[in-house]
């Protein structure tokens, strides 16, 4: 079940304004993919002097996407900002 609404909530303020982020544009630009895995690799603390409590989660994901199952290695960031944890939107690719 895609409870997008519910995921917007989670994404952090900074990802938002990057990405230039409305709610109802990012409810109408949801990709159809369908996440069925995701297994962390490893948790990166950044490096970023003025992100003290930002981490990157690497992993491999598994999605289907139509009838294709997809593997592939992706990212997360996750954020504490007010003493609550956001995150980017599920799993930018990893390069």
């Amino acid at each position: 079940m895609r409870q997008y609404e519910k995921l917007w909530n989670l994404l952090s303020q900074t990802y938002v304004a990057n990405q230039q982020l409305t709610r109802d544009k990012y409810l109408r630009s949801r990709p159809h993919d369908v996440l069925l895995e995701f297994k962390p690799r490893a948790i990166i603390k950044s490096h970023i002097p003025e992100t003290v409590n930002v981490f990157e989660i690497q992993g491999v994901v598994k999605f289907q996407r139509g009838n294709e199952v997809v593997t592939a290695d992706r990212l997360l960031e996750a954020r504490l900002q007010d003493d609550e944890w956001y995150f980017s939107d599920w799993l930018q690719t990893v390069d």
